[in-house]
Protein backbone atom coordinates (compact mmCIF):
# COMPACT_ATOMS: atom_id res chain seq x y z
CA UNK A 1 0.00 0.00 0.00
CA UNK A 2 1.19 3.40 -0.42
CA UNK A 3 0.08 7.19 0.56
CA UNK A 4 1.28 10.50 -0.92
CA UNK A 5 3.17 12.90 1.37
CA UNK A 6 2.36 16.42 0.17
CA UNK A 7 4.57 17.84 2.38
CA UNK A 8 7.44 16.31 0.76
CA UNK A 9 5.84 15.53 -2.52
CA UNK A 10 6.64 12.16 -2.53
CA UNK A 11 4.72 8.80 -2.17
CA UNK A 12 5.38 6.33 0.62
CA UNK A 13 5.00 2.93 0.50
CA UNK A 14 4.76 0.01 3.45
CA UNK A 15 3.82 -3.31 3.89
CA UNK A 16 1.47 -5.08 6.63
CA UNK A 17 2.39 -8.72 6.54
CA UNK A 18 0.37 -11.69 8.05
CA UNK A 19 -2.82 -10.16 6.63
CA UNK A 20 -5.82 -11.84 7.12
CA UNK A 21 -7.84 -8.98 5.20
CA UNK A 22 -5.84 -7.93 1.99
CA UNK A 23 -6.69 -4.53 1.09
CA UNK A 24 -8.53 -3.46 4.30
CA UNK A 25 -6.42 -0.95 5.62
CA UNK A 26 -7.53 1.27 8.55
CA UNK A 27 -5.85 5.10 9.00
CA UNK A 28 -6.23 7.66 11.68
CA UNK A 29 -3.92 10.92 11.53
CA UNK A 30 -3.04 11.88 15.30
CA UNK A 31 -2.99 15.33 16.36
CA UNK A 32 0.86 15.66 16.28
CA UNK A 33 0.54 14.74 12.57
CA UNK A 34 1.47 11.14 12.65
CA UNK A 35 -0.38 8.97 10.52
CA UNK A 36 -1.76 5.37 11.92
CA UNK A 37 -2.40 2.74 9.82
CA UNK A 38 -3.32 -0.93 10.26
CA UNK A 39 -3.98 -3.95 8.78
CA UNK A 40 -4.96 -7.38 10.50
CA UNK A 41 -3.20 -7.71 13.72
CA UNK A 42 -0.29 -5.05 12.66
CA UNK A 43 -0.89 -1.05 13.08
CA UNK A 44 2.48 1.03 12.10
CA UNK A 45 2.95 5.18 12.75
CA UNK A 46 4.45 7.08 10.58
CA UNK A 47 6.16 10.19 11.94
CA UNK A 48 7.28 12.18 8.40
CA UNK A 49 10.72 10.53 9.13
CA UNK A 50 10.55 7.24 9.71
CA UNK A 51 7.88 4.12 10.39
CA UNK A 52 7.18 2.38 14.14
CA UNK A 53 5.48 -1.43 14.11
CA UNK A 54 3.24 -2.20 17.01
CA UNK A 55 1.46 -5.51 17.73
CA UNK A 56 -1.50 -6.13 19.15
CA UNK A 57 -1.52 -7.65 23.00
CA UNK A 58 -1.65 -11.15 23.82
CA UNK A 59 -5.50 -10.61 24.90
CA UNK A 60 -6.32 -9.54 21.62
CA UNK A 61 -4.61 -12.54 19.28
CA UNK A 62 -6.32 -13.77 16.52
CA UNK A 63 -8.23 -10.77 16.56
CA UNK A 64 -8.04 -8.39 13.50
CA UNK A 65 -8.19 -4.67 13.64
CA UNK A 66 -11.70 -3.43 12.39
CA UNK A 67 -11.40 0.43 13.80
CA UNK A 68 -8.50 2.57 14.13
CA UNK A 69 -9.02 6.24 15.73
CA UNK A 70 -6.11 8.88 16.85
CA UNK A 71 -7.63 10.94 19.87
CA UNK A 72 -6.36 14.08 20.05
CA UNK A 73 -5.13 13.30 23.67
CA UNK A 74 -2.33 11.12 22.29
CA UNK A 75 -4.33 7.89 22.45
CA UNK A 76 -4.45 5.54 20.02
CA UNK A 77 -7.92 3.28 19.89
CA UNK A 78 -8.75 0.21 17.95
CA UNK A 79 -11.69 -1.55 17.85
CA UNK A 80 -11.05 -5.61 17.49
CA UNK A 81 -13.35 -7.94 15.71
CA UNK A 82 -13.55 -11.88 16.39
CA UNK A 83 -11.93 -12.17 20.26
CA UNK A 84 -12.58 -11.53 23.57
CA UNK A 85 -10.97 -8.33 23.50
CA UNK A 86 -13.90 -5.30 21.90
CA UNK A 87 -11.17 -2.62 21.81
CA UNK A 88 -7.70 -1.39 22.88
CA UNK A 89 -6.05 1.84 23.77
CA UNK A 90 -2.12 2.22 23.18
CA UNK A 91 -0.81 5.13 25.68
CA UNK A 92 2.80 5.41 24.92
CA UNK A 93 3.68 2.08 24.70
CA UNK A 94 1.19 0.68 27.49
CA UNK A 95 -1.75 -1.15 25.86
CA UNK A 96 -5.01 -0.91 27.50
CA UNK A 97 -7.77 -3.83 26.42
CA UNK A 98 -11.44 -3.43 26.51
CA UNK A 99 -13.24 -6.78 26.85
CA UNK A 100 -16.70 -7.25 25.30
CA UNK A 101 -18.78 -7.11 28.11
CA UNK A 102 -17.89 -3.36 29.12
CA UNK A 103 -21.72 -2.83 31.18
CA UNK A 104 -24.21 -5.36 31.98
CA UNK A 105 -26.21 -6.41 29.38
CA UNK A 106 -24.20 -4.31 27.02
CA UNK A 107 -21.55 -6.21 24.88
CA UNK A 108 -19.46 -3.87 22.55
CA UNK A 109 -18.77 -6.28 20.13
CA UNK A 110 -17.31 -5.96 15.97
CA UNK A 111 -16.50 -2.11 16.40
CA UNK A 112 -16.72 -0.53 13.10
CA UNK A 113 -15.74 2.78 13.81
CA UNK A 114 -14.65 5.22 16.37
CA UNK A 115 -15.09 9.11 16.38
CA UNK A 116 -14.56 11.96 19.65
CA UNK A 117 -17.20 14.03 20.60
CA UNK A 118 -16.11 17.85 21.84
CA UNK A 119 -16.49 16.54 24.98
CA UNK A 120 -13.32 14.51 24.11
CA UNK A 121 -15.76 11.29 24.62
CA UNK A 122 -15.30 8.53 22.21
CA UNK A 123 -18.56 6.99 20.29
CA UNK A 124 -18.07 3.46 19.05
CA UNK A 125 -19.88 2.28 15.94
CA UNK A 126 -21.38 -1.43 16.61
CA UNK A 127 -23.77 -3.83 15.19
CA UNK A 128 -25.23 -3.80 18.24
CA UNK A 129 -25.49 0.42 18.38
CA UNK A 130 -23.35 3.24 19.70
CA UNK A 131 -21.12 3.24 22.65
CA UNK A 132 -19.35 5.76 24.34
CA UNK A 133 -16.73 5.86 26.78
CA UNK A 134 -16.25 8.85 28.77
CA UNK A 135 -12.82 7.74 30.12
CA UNK A 136 -14.00 5.89 33.04
CA UNK A 137 -18.07 4.50 32.20
CA UNK A 138 -19.66 3.13 29.08
CA UNK A 139 -23.23 3.84 28.20
CA UNK A 140 -24.84 1.86 24.79
CA UNK A 141 -27.02 3.96 23.01
CA UNK A 142 -30.13 2.08 20.20
CA UNK A 143 -32.98 2.82 18.09
CA UNK A 144 -34.98 2.95 21.15
CA UNK A 145 -32.76 6.09 22.36
CA UNK A 146 -33.20 7.78 19.26
CA UNK A 147 -30.66 6.24 16.54
CA UNK A 148 -32.31 5.69 13.13
CA UNK A 149 -30.86 2.23 13.20
CA UNK A 150 -29.12 -0.45 15.80
CA UNK A 151 -26.52 -1.16 13.11
CA UNK A 152 -23.76 1.54 12.75
CA UNK A 153 -21.45 1.79 9.90
CA UNK A 154 -19.52 5.27 10.56
CA UNK A 155 -19.39 7.60 13.55
CA UNK A 156 -18.20 10.97 12.91
CA UNK A 157 -17.48 14.00 14.81
CA UNK A 158 -17.38 17.33 13.87
CA UNK A 159 -15.69 21.00 14.50
CA UNK A 160 -18.99 21.78 16.69
CA UNK A 161 -18.18 19.00 18.53
CA UNK A 162 -21.45 16.58 17.56
CA UNK A 163 -20.94 13.20 16.36
CA UNK A 164 -22.94 11.51 13.42
CA UNK A 165 -23.66 8.41 12.59
CA UNK A 166 -24.57 6.26 9.44
CA UNK A 167 -26.65 3.24 10.03
CA UNK A 168 -28.52 0.75 7.55
CA UNK A 169 -31.60 1.35 8.56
Amino acid sequence: ASFHDSRRGTTQAFTVTNSAMPGSIKMSKGSNGHLWFAQSTTILRYDARQWYTYTLPLEANGSSVTALYAARNGDLWAGICCGNVAALRLRATTWTTYTQQVAPGSDLYNVTSIAEDGSGALWFGTYSGAFRFDGSTWSRYTSADGLYGDSVQQVAGDSQGHVWFITTQ
